[in-house]
């Protein structure tokens, strides 16, 4: 499914505790990559960036396979995003 070696970048930065926060993973993936391979738009993964309570099961499991990074945890970075974005 991905053959774009900067998913497994992610999911090193990310055991390396370098990411704590879902739209980090930004900083080293483009958007347009992420959303090709889900089969969305770049404009749909930045709308999920800025409200994240628009994911569905299917994109947050689908990003969780993709960047090889276990559901839970995977979960746990978007309820960050998520919890901040509720503060403003």
């Amino acid at each position: 499914m991905n053959t774009d070696n900067r998913y497994s970048v992610v999911k090193d930065i990310y055991a390396a505790k370098r990411i704590e926060e879902f739209h980090q993973i930004f900083d080293y993936i483009p958007k347009t990559v992420v959303a090709e391979d889900i089969g969305t738009s770049a404009k749909r993964i930045t709308r999920l960036i800025e409200e994240p309570h628009t994911f569905t099961g299917e994109e947050i499991y689908q990003m969780s396979q993709l960047f090889g990074i276990p559901l839970d945890k995977f979960f746990m970075l978007l309820m960050k995003n998520f919890i901040e974005k509720m503060k403003h």
